[in-house]
């Protein structure tokens, strides 16, 4: 099965069919459930997208029918992959890892559930002062934090890179060339470019501290762009908690709350940066 294909369509068909097959997923994979008394619900209210719907789902059966014909007459005369079949996931992730002396962590490993948190955190400290720092003075020595973090965006890039082994079409890739083939291909160009230190182009000004601070302040705009990653994160804190029982809906509602004071946080700022370096010069500190 792939991207796409469902089961338990029999079930749709004739009413009191029971279920004939058993779906084990050997990677992660997004499923979603349609209940037959949902089906029927929209059948009733539409008849006429009820015949194509069960011709389509007959013509899937069959389909499926003489696939599976072909991978039986497959398991019969290839043994070895029937073996190869048979392997349960924890078996999947155990022959990839021993296939290499090299140390990855696969998917849905602890370290990188916990790292997906630290970035989450990292790329949300980015997003909330920067434009903080551009809007209004601040010391200079809370920068020391955010070079610290930046520190940790370089391990990130470093462990993507290299030991971050990932799944393709069901395999699980754990040598560092096809991990780095394919972090190049989904996502190292934004990661490497908000790497570059442009911090030390500021330092020039040094002299006259609140350029310096400005300046300084609007140069990490570029770390704005490890933004990009928040979704695949967010996957990651999805899988996490489901993998522990953690209700789905409590954070969802987390992350839409989010949002919407990330939302605010930005907007508030863009006015004050306005004010500040628009037509109504000494309006933050006035109102301040």
């Amino acid at each position: 099965l792939g991207g796409g294909d469902y089961i338990g369509e029999s079930c749709l068909m004739k009413t009191g069919t029971h279920r004939i097959s058993t779906v084990i997923a050997a990677t992660y994979v997004d499923v979603f459930v349609l209940s037959k008394d949902s089906v029927d619900v929209v059948k009733r209210q539409f008849p006429s997208w009820g015949k194509e719907f069960r011709e389509s789902l007959a013509a899937t059966r069959m389909k499926k029918v003489e696939y599976h014909d072909c991978v039986r007459r497959n398991f019969a005369e290839y043994g070895k992959v029937l073996q190869k079949t048979n392997g349960t996931r924890a078996e999947l992730f155990e022959e990839a890892e021993s296939a290499s002396t090299y140390t990855t962590f696969p998917p849905g490993s602890m370290l990188r559930n916990v790292w997906s948190l630290v970035c989450i955190y990292i790329v949300l400290y980015n997003g909330v002062f920067i434009p903080y720092r551009i809007a209004f003075d601040y010391d200079v020595i809370y920068m020391i934090v955010d070079w610290l973090q930046d520190i940790l965006f370089l391990c990130d890039t470093y462990l993507k890179s290299r030991r971050f082994s990932f799944f393709h079409e069901g395999i699980l890739f754990t040598d560092p060339e096809d991990i780095f083939g394919h972090y190049k291909l989904h996502g190292f160009a934004g990661d490497a470019f908000a790497n570059i230190p442009f911090d030390i182009l500021a330092f020039p000004f040094w002299a006259n501290q609140r350029i310096f601070k400005t300046v300084l302040a609007c140069l990490r705009i570029t770390k704005a762009l490890r933004f990009a990653n928040l979704v695949g994160l967010l996957d990651n804190v999805h899988r996490l908690a489901d993998t522990y029982g953690v209700p789905f809906q409590p954070i969802q509602l987390a992350t839409l709350l989010c949002g919407v004071v990330m939302v605010a946080h930005v907007s508030a700022c863009g006015f004050f940066i306005l004010a500040r370096y628009g037509s109504f010069d000494g309006f933050c500190e006035d109102a301040s």
